[in-house]
């Protein structure tokens, strides 16, 4: 999931445009990700 956020992440700055990506995971990966305020700002 960190790879795939990255990725989105890397190309956003790439291309100076935002996107909407929706991604399935299970609650605990959800929760780390909200955790880490590096992987949503």
């Amino acid at each position: 999931m960190e790879f795939w956020l990255q990725t989105i992440a890397d190309w956003e700055r790439k291309n100076q445009a935002k996107q909407i990506i929706g991604l399935s995971t299970t609650k605990d990966v959800q929760d780390a990700i909200l955790r880490n305020p590096n992987m949503h700002q």
